[in-house]
């Protein structure tokens, strides 16, 4: 329900617990409930009819026959709180950036936990750093899985090799000619000049395909 999502957007803004929202989101479960017709159990809700049909050995002959429909039980949807696994990436950009504000409010009395979030992002981009080099060992591994499965390798192959050559044409064309053009017709200045300036950022992106 589009209200429901609302309110889930809402609850996320404000997580419980920050530790949680690293991993977990707020999302409404529905719970399928059968609606009480308000008769009794006593009292059967099936409706019966009895008809006449031609005997198969005997036209003349009608036999009844008893047909009993039970109507089948309304279902109503319970909400109730529940949670998925996923980033609650709303909450902790919120809170996040309610707490750096109020940190540049604060001055040089903020200063300490200033350097505490500094000193504790330059520890996380070492511990990343570290595993980036195990990175190609993990996806040799993976890769080589793959290859095993395979029926076809080298056909295989060929159109990987296909798709990433027309991914990498796409970055270069969209970094190199379609940016650069952006930029000349909004600044009217020279764009190579501010593309040396991101071309580390341009690398990054080729090499990550976004």
């Amino acid at each position: 329900m589009v209200s429901d999502h609302h309110l889930e957007s809402k609850r996320n803004m404000f997580p419980s617990n920050l530790v949680e929202a690293s991993f977990q989101q707020y999302r409404t479960v529905l719970i399928p409930v059968v609606k009480s017709s308000g008769v009794p159990k006593k009292v059967s809700s099936s409706f019966s009819f009895i008809y006449l049909v031609p005997d198969p050995g005997n036209p003349e002959i009608q036999r009844p026959v008893l047909l009993e429909i039970t109507p089948s039980p309304e279902m109503i949807y319970e909400a109730l709180p529940g949670s998925n696994n996923e980033m609650n990436v709303l909450g902790i950009v919120l809170f996040s950036a309610t707490v750096g504000l109020l940190l540049g409010k604060m001055g040089e009395r903020g200063a300490p936990l200033v350097n505490v979030c500094q000193c504790l992002n330059e520890a996380v981009m070492k511990i990343v750093a570290m595993a980036t080099w195990y990175f190609p060992f993990g996806i040799v591994f993976l890769i080589a899985g793959k290859i095993l499965e395979m029926e076809n390798p080298t056909l295989t192959g060929k159109k990987l090799g296909l798709y990433a050559m027309t991914v990498v044409i796409g970055l270069a064309i969209h970094a190199l000619c379609v940016l650069p053009l952006l930029f000349l017709i909004l600044t009217r200045k020279n764009p190579f000049a501010f593309i040396r300036g991101i071309l580390q950022a341009l690398l990054i992106a080729l090499a990550t395909s976004s």
